[in-house]
């Protein structure tokens, strides 16, 4: 759970010699700082990532695909 994302869209992983890249494709709620949802989304998903199964980040690659006018609360 990130404040501002509302849903995962697409989501892909790729294996390279050091680690693996993730691509994830966000929906955001509207309202809030995108850049901000984005960056905290991004350093969420790679430090649990390599907290909880060591596997090594190279990149977290992080959009915003849709935005949501919904209520977040």
């Amino acid at each position: 759970k990130v404040p501002g994302v509302h849903d995962v869209v697409n989501f892909s992983s790729e294996k390279r010699v050091y680690g693996v890249v993730l691509s994830i494709d966000l929906e955001l709620y509207y309202g809030f700082n995108a850049q901000e949802v984005l960056l905290n989304a991004q350093q969420r998903l790679g430090r649990y990532i390599e907290e909880y199964s060591s596997i090594n980040m190279v990149a977290v690659d992080v959009r915003a695909k849709r935005l949501i006018h919904d209520d977040p609360a």
